[in-house]
């Protein structure tokens, strides 16, 4: 029993070892011996004992040329400030009157863009009017911000 073992293990190591690689191996294994000897590359590991076994030099070059001066920075000149008119209690009103009315357009686009159908019924066009409407409002709270001179 002993010997039908060992003589089965011995045959099963004997194959294994005389298997012939499949092309897909042969080609990995000429590939990687290919990057091991790549021409004009010499291989040199260095090491302690490389580093022990040479000698080397270390120069400096000699200096070179001092590089001429950066030019100065320019000094910004301050812009000059855009003084703007006074704007009068009418045109004010007027703007308060015109944030209304857009505020209330963009909340009638966002109730007719959650609904299935709308009266527009374009989506294209509901999204780019909310996005003029949120400039529109932007700049003229920002002209209404400024304070009354």
């Amino acid at each position: 029993m002993k010997r039908t073992a060992f003589f089965a293990i011995g045959v099963l190591c004997a194959v294994v070892l005389t298997a012939e690689d499949s092309p897909l191996v042969k080609a990995a294994k000429a590939g990687a011996a290919k990057r091991k000897q790549v021409a004009g590359k010499h291989q040199f590991v260095i090491d302690n004992d490389a580093v022990k076994s040479t000698t080397g030099h270390i120069t400096m070059g000699s200096p070179t040329l001092d590089l001429p001066p950066l030019p100065k920075a320019q000094t910004a000149s301050p812009s000059p400030k855009v003084v703007t008119p006074p704007m009068s209690p009418a045109e004010r009103e007027n703007l308060v009157k015109r944030i209304a009315e857009l505020k209330a357009e963009r909340d009638k686009l966002n109730d007719q863009g959650d609904q299935v159908y709308s009266d527009e019924g374009n989506d294209d066009y509901l999204t780019k009017r909310q996005t003029e409407i949120k400039k529109e409002l932007a700049n003229l709270e920002r002209k209404l911000a400024q304070p009354p001179q």
